[in-house]
């Protein structure tokens, strides 16, 4: 409801200024316009936004919080799947390519690129609207805030690139590794060029260091960025990295901050969804409504057995149709089309925790993860889970992060950094369509091609091995 209310209450100043961004991302990669066009305005009424409330009003747009790239590795991921007779009757292309790991068929027009680069776009807006507004001892607060919030979503939307169409980071190769297009100003004019891996990820790091030296604790709505929420994406970035001390502390830095867990002994676990805004939820956002994942998906029982009787989270998480085959319900977010890819609390308990057992500390791994089963498992029958040493401590912390985080945009994240270590290598297949697709570990196909037409329209280079 709170996002309806922002979104309602800002629908005015927005139209102003949609179709602005708009157009100019639909040219920001491409490099080969005469000046005339480029000169040309859209429409000499167009309002250049220019106030706080402008640039608060871009920021609270529902775009910002939906449409995550993290979406598109989610359909690549196992534990769900679709049936023979509804492949039978086609999928979008670029749905169809991301279930299969292949580029048969053209990547073109992907929501998953074009709908980041859109957000990214509109922080730098904002970032470079609000510099030029006068601080004054009344106004001072809130454009910091805003400025916080614009620097947050850059990084956001870069980090959640870079997972899908970028390399899994390696220290060693990071400098040769092939980055995002980092694109810090809004001037359409500016041609569009890869950084190197470590220089898209010391952008995120960059935006996220300044970001939470200007947000509240507490933000007004969970779909605007915070301390916590900063805190929290910063562990995620360096646990893509392999860095774990690093990961660990800024968990611990935003769960001192917010460390709220949804107990699921006091919720209703037969409703359809877990619900919009829970306490457990940090940052609020979405993914794009592909039923390939949604009303089309089935879950894999071996997913579903994984889960032990007295575990709420089969009941909460899952359904079993008159068919017998299993559909997912856990959703944060009350909706049967897009997912829930937001920042939770119980993430940053299991990166603690996994983070903990690295570093050779099985008690606080452990208590870590016992606090979260704890609020999962039937409060009558648990039993803390006891680990024999580091390694069994870590195996069973990632065991957890696969049944807690089924459609959350966690797993592909969580596969790529993974398979670098043998004992969690995963090699996944899928038998559709009449033809059998495997996904190796550590096969280039753990990042995505770039879309065909961002190639052929910017020159930009295409990702190894998907090269036409």
């Amino acid at each position: 409801m709170r996002l309806r209310i922002v979104i309602c209450k800002n629908k005015m100043i927005m139209k102003k200024y949609c179709f602005v961004i708009g157009f100019s991302l639909s040219i920001i990669f491409f490099i080969s316009c005469s000046k005339e066009w480029l000169d040309e305005k859209p429409d000499k009424n167009l309002t250049v936004p220019e106030t706080l409330d402008d640039f608060e009003a871009m920021l609270d747009n529902l775009d910002m919080n939906s449409r995550s790239a993290l979406t598109l590795g989610e359909l690549a991921t196992d534990g769900h799947y679709v049936l023979e007779s509804r492949w039978a009757t086609g999928f979008p292309d670029f749905l169809s390519n991301a279930y299969t790991w292949s580029n048969e068929r053209p990547y073109v027009n992907i929501a998953d690129w074009n709908s980041p680069y859109y957000c990214i776009s509109t922080s730098n807006v904002v970032l470079e609207g609000i510099g030029k507004i006068k601080s004054t001892g009344e106004n001072s607060e809130r454009m910091r805030r805003i400025r916080g919030g614009a620097l947050f979503n850059r990084a956001r939307h870069l980090y959640e690139l870079a997972q899908v169409f970028c390399p899994p980071y390696n220290g060693l190769s990071s400098e040769l590794d092939l980055g995002l297009p980092l694109r810090f100003e809004s001037d359409i004019n500016i041609r569009s060029v890869r950084s190197t891996l470590k220089a898209t990820y010391q952008a995120i790091i960059d935006d996220l260091m300044e970001a939470k030296n200007l947000l509240p604790i507490r933000p007004i709505f969970k779909t605007r960025a915070s301390q916590p929420a900063v805190f929290a994406l910063l562990s995620k970035v360096y646990l893509s990295m392999g860095n774990y001390e690093e990961s660990g502390d800024f968990a611990d830095s935003c769960l001192v901050l917010y460390s709220t867990l949804l107990d699921f002994n006091k919720i209703n676990t037969s409703a359809n969804f877990i619900g919009t805004f829970n306490d457990e939820v940090i940052f609020h956002s979405i993914g794009s409504p592909y039923n390939m994942l949604t009303s089309s998906g089935k879950i894999e029982k071996t997913l579903y057995d994984s889960y032990l009787m007295d575990d709420l989270r089969k009941k909460a998480f899952f359904r079993i149709e008159s068919a017998g085959t299993i559909v997912f319900k856990g959703n944060y977010y009350n909706s049967t089309t897009n997912l829930f890819l937001g920042l939770s609390t119980s993430d940053l308990y299991l990166i603690r925790a996994e983070c903990f057992a690295r570093k050779g500390d099985v008690e606080k791994a452990m208590r870590d993860l016992n606090l979260l089963l704890l609020n999962r498992y039937d409060s009558n029958t648990f039993v803390p889970i006891v680990a024999e040493n580091s390694n069994d401590a870590l195996h069973k912390v990632l065991s957890e992060r696969k049944k807690e985080f089924v459609l959350r945009g966690q797993r592909w994240t969580d596969l790529r950094r993974l398979n670098t270590d043998p004992q969690f290598a995963e090699t996944l297949t899928r038998t559709i369509g009449g033809n059998t697709y495997i996904l190796e570990p550590n096969s280039f196909r753990y990042t995505f091609p770039i879309p065909d037409d961002v190639i052929q329209l910017s020159g930009i280079q295409q990702n190894i091995g998907w090269e036409r």
